[in-house]
């Protein structure tokens, strides 16, 4: 896939979230949990945040869904408020799997351009698998967010 760089100015946007250290696969339940706890008041995709460039299968992640209102923070549940930024955007199409290609195709942007990175940098799933349907991992759509200082 050929990638293209944006950059773009990221709104600020609340919403629910959990944070914990392990795969991308543990990820997935945590994104079902906040589901089925917030689904009405669910108000966005849902979206990763990893807070280091190390992209391997475990590391610090942040699970999070945008949400419409407040709520009081829990041991599991966290309400927060990300910041509005700026960011160097990319848009990756196609399977989880090849999320890797894009991460070098920033990462190296970002150096040869001179960039400064401010973590976390954030993964919005567009277009992906549903609760019920898996649909076509081809046609998944996942925007990279790296906000920049």
């Amino acid at each position: 896939m050929n990638y293209e760089a944006e950059f773009e100015d990221i709104e600020e946007i609340k919403v629910a979230s959990i944070k914990y250290t392990g795969d991308n696969d543990e990820g997935i339940d945590h994104m079902k949990e906040l589901y089925m706890k917030f689904k009405k008041i669910i108000s966005g995709p849902f979206c990763s945040m990893y807070f280091s460039a190390d992209y391997s299968d475990v590391k610090e992640t942040e699970c999070c869904v945008p949400v419409i209102e407040e709520f009081e923070s829990d041991d599991k549940f966290k309400f927060k408020v990300l910041p509005a930024q700026r960011a160097l955007c990319v848009l990756h199409i196609g399977r989880y799997e090849e999320l890797g290609n894009a991460f070098t195709f920033i990462t190296g942007y970002v150096r040869k351009n001179g960039l400064q990175v401010e973590y976390p940098i954030r993964l919005v799933y567009q277009k992906g698998p549903g609760l019920l349907f898996k649909g076509n991992p081809e046609k998944y759509e996942t925007k990279i967010i790296v906000p920049i200082i």
